[in-house]
């Protein structure tokens, strides 16, 4: 397995080994969101181009193949990828669809206004009928057309992983028909049912803040970010088990 990381703030697409050691990195302007396009491709979102720029991965180098132009003139937030589609949302709260050689498929309506906030994450159900929008204070599902279906918002968590700020969910990730989240204030992980229940913590402890999650193979690999640590501890990525995470003890709710 090979681990594939963006560092935004130094314009950087970087690759690293199963047991975490650095292999090569390659030049990209303003990555900001990653997804597996299988077959050893990834998609990266370059924030201010306006574009999806290919990569591809062997066990000792990652290579530029291509840029796909995505038809919006805004920034750029997160991609994923289900049958066969890519779906990438801009700074208008639209998430664009398109196929594997850029052609425009449709665009989603979030149903999200923009001065509340950008939805910056999300993710997308398996069969891609589903869409989970991270919002700055809550997470919200619509349908492929846009029709909304519920919204997990900061009364739905315990009182003690509230805050002040009403922040929620920072990024989700669709898992074998449940959802795993990031509670960024809280530094922990939890899992949901897709029609939108908390089920259980996955991870209370070790983490600072943690914001990106993915799952490849059979680890789920989490970055941290906040400009209260130390750096040092931003730049630290966990990578757990997930048979370990779901076969120890996890608080049921």
């Amino acid at each position: 397995m090979r681990i594939v990381l963006l560092d935004h703030y130094h314009n950087n697409v970087q690759m690293f080994s199963e047991n975490f050691e650095f292999i090569e990195e390659v030049h990209c302007e303003f990555p900001m969101a990653i997804c597996s396009l299988g077959a050893r491709l990834v998609a990266v979102t370059k924030r201010r181009d306006s574009m999806l720029a290919i990569f591809q991965t062997s066990d000792h180098k990652i290579s530029f193949l291509r840029n796909l132009p995505v038809p919006c003139k805004f920034y750029l937030w997160q991609v994923a990828f289900k049958q066969e589609k890519l779906f990438v949302v801009c700074d208008e709260n639209n998430i664009h669809v398109m196929d594997t050689s850029g052609v425009a498929l449709s665009k989603i309506s979030s149903g999200v206004p923009t001065e509340h906030g950008f939805i910056r994450n999300f993710d997308v159900s398996d069969d891609a009928t589903r869409l989970y929008l991270c919002e700055r204070s809550g997470l919200r599902c619509i349908s492929a057309t846009g029709e909304f279906k519920w919204r997990f918002s900061q009364t739905d968590l315990p009182e003690w992983d509230r805050n002040a700020q009403g922040l929620v969910i920072e990024d989700i990730r669709f898992f074998k028909g449940c959802l795993l989240g990031s509670l960024w204030q809280a530094s922990k992980l939890i899992m949901m049912s897709d029609d939108g229940h908390l089920l259980c913590y996955v991870v209370t402890t070790g983490l600072d803040h943690p914001r990106a999650i993915a799952v490849r193979g059979d680890r789920l690999v989490v970055t941290q970010f906040s400009p209260s640590i130390r750096p040092v501890k931003n730049r630290t990525v966990h990578v757990f088990s997930i048979e370990d995470l779901f076969s120890s003890d996890r608080k049921e709710l």
